[in-house]
């Protein structure tokens, strides 16, 4: 029996901000897109649908070993569930907190229509709560691989192909595979599994519809408390370089020429020598692409800006996450104002053309209500300095698998819920503070944008009411692992 396979990835799903957050992020998204278009017009040449990337790297293992695969975003908007279900054995979904109870309702569907189907379920999510999935819905949920899926992907399809049948999998008792909860990451450790480059080609559109992101490296070498990178998709690796340039080879081939191209690791400048070798790559492959990073500043040196702006590099995002040095030290950030005030000037000195946005974090552990006042005069000061051209400022929210929801009491957060369609960096915190409330932190949220809005309408000459006209459907808010955690090879990104 070849086992047909069916990837179903959850990792975006449409969100809809609360109304007294709706207008006001429809005028600050709407002027950020001005000042990129006055900045550089073609600064953003990128497609808009997402795709998981892990999932991608899990169907081209499948496919290297002769097993037929498809791919499908959302598969719950199928208008005929049970004819498409027929077609498969196995289905491997992917989600994120926020979209885990789609993934759970499809399932449900799915089991209902074949119920001999083989269910897996992973992602960011599941990796954090995998004996919690695996209690409360055993008849929905077979099998939960945490981390990295490649590896264990392959040996459950094996383990059907040998065996002919799904039978017996409930229990565990299959292929050498002794229990439903399967260590993804270790497995590919143990067989020194590579880094596997996702396969574009089973994408169910061109690629130049969708927002391509790249990976590097894997995990993350820091340990932030409000980030479960480390505890989700385990230690940091790179990929290496070569690989790296033939997936933008690929990339290049399938999109138009001048094509935003995002590097989405966790800290895309950590190892200084593994960039250099990558940019001056990029550099003499003439590959046609423009590129954009995630930077921490306290890893910013001159040498790299320089390199990556002659290798195409036109926007870098930097995390900042807040002002509050005392802050950022009780979350396991090691930075400092001065960090980020010299890393600021040297990619601006290094490259005026280059657009610059500042991440930042509402709602860490150890915020105060000035704290937060401080933190919206600073983010104004680095746009009227000109050190940034743009804010990108969200809710913190305490994912399982990060120390704010394993450890809460420790860092002084009081989680009030579980339930996971609320964990949304648009929305209200699930949380309260010691010196602040969830409703609290979500009114100075507001007002941090509010200020980020009135500073970019003062810069641009701009008419703040007027950018509120526009229709409700210019604005589809995906919510993507980007806003989540680092992609692991199970997830979605």
């Amino acid at each position: 029996m070849l086992p047909r396979i069916l990837l179903a990835d959850f990792s975006t799903i449409p969100l809809a901000p609360p109304p007294r957050y709706t207008h006001l992020l429809r005028q600050r998204l709407k002027a950020q897109e001005i000042i990129k278009r006055r900045w550089n017009p073609t600064l953003l040449k990128r497609g808009s649908q997402c795709f998981s990337r892990g999932l991608l790297s899990i169907g081209t293992v499948l496919q290297k070993h002769e097993y037929p695969v498809v791919y499908r975003h959302s598969p719950l908007r199928w208008r005929d569930i049970d004819e498409e279900v027929e077609r498969f054995d196995i289905i491997g979904a992917s989600c994120t907190t926020a979209s885990v109870n789609r993934a759970l309702e499809f399932l449900r569907f799915a089991k209902q229509a074949k119920a001999d189907l083989l269910t897996v379920l992973g992602g960011p999510h599941a990796s954090a709560k995998a004996i919690e999935l695996l209690a409360e819905y055993p008849e929905i949920v077979d099998l939960v691989v945490t981390g990295e899926g490649e590896t264990a992907m392959v040996e459950i399809a094996d383990a059907v192909r040998e065996s002919g049948t799904v039978a017996g999998f409930r229990s565990g008792a299959y292929g050498g595979l002794d229990r439903r909860l399967i260590d993804g990451t270790e497995r590919a450790r143990s067989k020194n599994a590579p880094i596997v480059n996702p396969g574009y080609e089973l994408l169910p559109y061109s690629l130049l519809n969708y927002g391509v992101n790249v990976n590097t490296s894997r995990g993350c070498p820091f340990a932030c408390r409000y980030c479960s990178e480390t505890e989700v998709i385990g230690p940091y690796r790179r990929t290496p370089i070569p690989q790296v340039l033939d997936e933008l080879r690929d990339v290049a081939s399938r999109v138009p020429h001048g094509t935003m191209v995002h590097f989405c690791d966790s800290v895309f400048n950590f190892d200084r020598s593994h960039l250099a070798s990558l940019v001056v790559g990029i550099r003499r492959a003439r590959l046609g692409l423009a590129f954009s990073c995630d930077l921490r500043p306290d890893c910013v040196d001159v040498e790299s800006i320089a390199l990556m702006r002659d290798a195409g590099f036109v926007k870098y995002c930097v995390g900042i996450e807040t002002s509050q040095e005392s802050v950022l030290r009780q979350n396991g950030r090691m930075q400092s104002v001065v960090d980020v005030l010299v890393a600021l000037r040297t990619i601006r000195e290094c490259d005026r053309r280059a657009f610059v946005v500042a991440y930042f974090l509402a709602g860490l552990p150890g915020s105060t209500s000035q704290g937060m006042l401080d933190d919206a005069r600073f983010m104004r000061q680095l746009l009227l300095s000109g050190l940034t051209n743009a804010i990108g400022n969200k809710v913190l929210v305490p994912y399982p698998g990060t120390a704010v929801h394993q450890n809460p009491s420790e860092l002084g957060v009081k989680i009030r819920h579980s339930d996971w369609r609320l964990y949304s960096r648009f929305g209200p915190p699930v949380y309260d503070l010691a010196m602040i409330t969830g409703q609290e932190i979500f009114r100075l949220f507001l007002q941090q944008e509010a200020v980020v809005l009135q500073t970019y309408c003062g810069l641009q000459e701009l008419d703040c009411d007027a950018l509120a006209d526009v229709h409700p459907s210019d604005y589809v808010y995906e919510y993507s692992l980007n806003d989540v955690y680092q992609d692991s090879a199970f997830s979605c990104s």
